[in-house]
């Protein structure tokens, strides 16, 4: 059984806006089967082809070939084996990495973006994963790792698998979004949120009444115990609006709890922001203006990149941390998870935070810091 979806242009690199429609593949009319080709897109740092997900027919493009697309644009309308979000679609590289990813049939052999991406976050050489076809999916790179035990993957309840609620279901939005939190850091990331070309539906938080405006234009939608309802109205976007500025504890929950109700949680870059290419973020991730992530990075999800913070090249930066504004962390930094450097800290090359440290504002840390502990301007202590 098939359904009528149309298509957004989603984000392809994490601070481009914007992405050329390079070539229509499947046209107006076209049946097409699982994994065929169906248009190619180009941005300054990529060109890519985009595979369909599942069997389907093409009822008709929206944009034309050498057309600009910025994120939210309308691409095509087609009918699909179940909802489909620009998130869901298997993104390859053109041409294949076969010189960086070697592999038997690495002349044919395409990877695709997700399978990257997970790979690099599990730490596994993708030559050595046995792909069903041409192109190495996610799928794959999930099949190998539970074969491995590098990890236990939950349990994905997929559109598909949920047919029968198909029709009372209300479409899905990828771009109208709810941000969790209506104090200082939710003000501080809307802007980067509209840069995206998302569109703030409302606000969810427990200190005010439902229906009241928060900054006299975004409606209080309830609070937390309304996320599954609003998931279910078909508003599939959530944005982390609180901060911390010792601890990450409340922001953490608010994290879980959006990814239980069901929520996508991407990352933010702002354009007044800088985010290597090389480097990765993780969901619910935001650089904030005059902020820097520099090469082969790697940033876990829900961390705040505050602004005029600078992460230099080769840091690994666990989920759930806080990097103040003005500090700098300098290359081969490792930070541990729920850790926080407060404002203009300085942390020296190759030093290793563990989980749960607080470094306070102007400290400069010139050796490995054990997990829980405080570091002052006199001293370190333990974190109670």
């Amino acid at each position: 059984m098939t359904t009528k979806a149309t298509l957004r242009l989603g984000r392809i690199n994490a601070n481009e806006d914007e992405a050329k429609l390079i070539e229509v593949i499947v046209k107006d009319g076209v049946s097409f089967k699982k994994n065929d080709l169906l248009l190619t897109l180009e941005t300054t740092k990529a060109v890519v082809e985009v595979l369909a997900p599942s069997d389907g027919k093409m009822i008709s493009f929206k944009a034309a070939e050498g057309t600009m697309l910025t994120v939210g644009s309308l691409v095509f309308e087609a009918e699909f084996e179940g909802e489909i979000l620009f998130e869901m679609l298997e993104i390859v590289n053109v041409p294949a990495e076969s010189k960086r990813f070697p592999h038997p049939n690495a002349e044919q052999r395409k990877v695709s973006f997700k399978a990257d991406a997970l790979a690099k976050e599990l730490g596994i050489d993708l030559a050595l994963i046995p792909s069903a076809g041409v192109i190495l999916k996610e799928s794959d790179v999930r099949a190998y790792a539970e074969r491995q035990g590098v990890m236990e993957f939950d349990i994905v309840v997929t559109a598909q698998a949920n047919k029968t609620n198909r029709q009372s279901a209300p479409p899905l939005s990828t771009m109208n979004a709810i941000i969790f939190g209506a104090g200082g850091h939710a003000k501080s990331i809307i802007q980067m949120i509209r840069e995206s070309g998302y569109s703030v539906a409302g606000v969810v938080d427990s200190k005010l009444a439902k229906g009241t405006l928060f900054m006299g234009v975004y409606p209080v939608l309830g609070t937390e115990a309304d996320l599954k309802f609003i998931r279910n109205t078909g508003i599939a976007v959530a944005f982390v609006g609180v901060g911390g500025a010792t601890s990450n504890a409340s922001r953490t929950n608010i994290f879980k709890m959006l990814k239980e109700a069901g929520f996508i949680l991407p990352p933010l870059v702002s354009k007044m922001g800088n985010l290597d290419p090389s480097s990765h973020l993780g969901e619910a991730t935001y650089v904030f203006p005059g902020a820097t992530v520099g090469a082969d990075c790697f940033v876990g999800s829900n961390v705040i990149i505050n602004q005029g913070s600078i992460v230099c090249h080769d840091c690994l930066i666990e989920d759930h941390v806080h990097i103040a504004p003005g500090a700098i962390l300098a290359g081969t930094v490792a930070v541990g998870a729920n850790s926080t450097i407060g404002m203009g800290a300085t942390i020296m090359n190759q030093v290793k935070l563990g989980a749960s440290v607080l470094i306070h504002n102007t400290v400069a840390v010139a050796q490995d810091i054990p997990p829980g502990k405080i570091v002052t301007l006199n001293g370190i202590i333990d974190r109670k």
